[in-house]
């Protein structure tokens, strides 16, 4: 069966609900007594949950964690199609800094009709913004079309959106992006041309988009965004670079448009403190060796470690791109070389505090939250009793 794991470099902690079938309102039926209210046998043990829960995503911020995922508990077993009513909704759980869950159970997030699928979260210094391809109708009545959808959800875990927030003509692939600018969410996607759109703190979705950079004579692909300062930076693969395009809040963009941020590399992660940004990123080298890289970027989009400092030393069995994220002191960087997962501390300053890495045994490389503690928090999701 499917569950959710997360973990703090902690033994792993199972995600699971438990359905309570209470005995016994006192009463008479047909003439017999129940017996008083009570719990059968078994039924206040947590177990895993029905069907699977996939696909999960994990963001901190101020002490708090949130994990979601998609959840398949109300999949009717004889279904022929995805689509029908509440096939997967997105499911999540509050943590704290140390990994330890803040309710018993998992809390609906959403809950519409057909299928939620592939959620994303995004903090905007208030709120979490929870992303997530929906299932809607095309018109022709059997067909199905696929729409981005949002919902924002507080630190406490209320949903704020009693009804999802669609993000007309933002494509539910891999050419878009969102970050937090510390007010509103930025949404940046490709239709050709780049475009970016707002949904501001109230959940208001500021149409039209607006045009930040036209198409270009390659296809661009592997969308990061990240904002700070009042300064968004989007990366792209273009070619065989990163580009890369820098505007404000207001969508205005800032120095000469596009340009080659990075030569012979693609930029894996993106992320954003205070100051400045910080970009990590997979690099084969001249002697076919493989390492992680990585470099500070100021406001002005200037990379201010070169070419990159390497952080994990050169290895034959290849590198996975990084997981990233700032700690309030250091950039901690994650990233697994043969399946075994390594990590290191970056300093403000751009020092690479653990040359090589520090080696995490017994867990695998997954989506990655960086707590304000200086821990990092890994989701994923793992097949058990012929589920997920």
């Amino acid at each position: 069966m499917m569950h959710t794991v997360w973990k703090n470099f902690r033994p792993l902690l199972f995600l699971s609900l438990i359905i309570l079938f209470l005995s016994g309102v006192v009463t008479q039926v047909q003439g017999a007594v129940i017996t008083p209210t009570d719990f059968l046998p078994g039924d206040t043990i947590i177990d895993l949950a029905d069907g699977d829960q996939t696909s999960p995503a994990i963001s901190h911020a101020n002490g708090v964690t949130l994990a979601v995922w998609a959840d398949q508990r109300s999949h009717s077993g004889g279904a022929l199609f995805d689509e029908h009513e509440t096939a997967s909704d997105i499911y999540g759980m509050l943590l704290d800094a140390d990994g330890n869950p803040l309710s018993a159970l998992p809390f609906p997030i959403v809950q519409s009709k057909a299928s939620q699928t592939t959620p994303h979260i995004v903090w905007n210094g208030t709120n979490w913004l929870v992303v997530f391809s929906t299932t809607t109708l095309s018109g022709t009545g059997f067909f199905y079309d696929t729409l981005l959808a949002a919902v924002r959800v507080s630190p406490t875990g209320q949903i704020l959106d009693p009804e999802p927030i669609p993000l007309y003509n933002v494509p539910t692939s891999g050419i878009q992006s969102i970050a937090g600018d510390g007010t509103d969410w930025i949404i940046t996607y490709q239709d050709g041309d780049i475009f970016a759109v707002k949904l501001t703190a109230d959940g208001q979705y500021q149409q039209p988009a607006t045009l930040i950079a036209s198409q270009g004579t390659s296809t661009r692909t592997n969308f990061n965004l990240a904002c700070t300062g009042g300064v968004c930076l989007l990366t792209f693969n273009e070619g065989a670079t990163t580009g890369a395009v820098r505007f404000d809040t207001n969508f205005n963009v800032l120095g000469s448009g596009v340009y080659t941020l990075l030569d012979g590399a693609f930029i894996g992660e993106l992320a954003a403190n205070d100051t400045g940004f910080y970009a990590a990123w997979a690099q084969q080298l001249p002697d076919f060796n493989s390492a992680i890289f990585g470099s500070r970027i100021d406001l002005n989009g200037v990379l201010l470690d070169g070419a990159g400092v390497n952080i994990s030393s050169s290895t034959q069995q290849g590198v996975s791109q990084p997981e990233l994220g700032w700690d309030g002191s250091n950039w901690r960087v994650a990233w697994s070389i043969s399946f075994d997962v390594f990590v290191a501390r970056v300093n403000a300053a751009g020092q690479v505090l653990d040359p090589g890495g520090v080696f995490v045994p017994g867990i695998e490389l997954s989506e990655t939250a960086v707590t304000n503690n200086g821990s990092l928090q890994m989701i994923r999701s793992e097949f058990a009793n012929n589920e997920y």
